[in-house]
């Protein structure tokens, strides 16, 4: 019952603290490097990432023309 009475609050306390996220507030990537990486993730079959990374290049250049 004690090891019980100990646990229970660890198990608690360890499981409000989070995982430090990496935060990116510069996105370092040009327009034409998010279409690049949208190409290899679609030659993956990660769609998602790939539309992900084709919006991205265009929101940074609206005239590019390759995604």
């Amino acid at each position: 019952m004690k090891k019980l009475v100990i646990l229970i609050p660890t198990a608690f306390i360890l499981s409000s603290c989070s995982i430090p996220k990496i935060v990116v507030y510069d996105d370092p990537l040009t327009a034409s490097e998010h279409n690049d990486l949208g190409v290899v993730y679609e030659k993956k079959g990660m769609f998602d990432l790939a539309e992900k990374e084709y919006k991205k290049a265009i929101k940074k250049d609206k005239n590019l023309y390759l995604p």
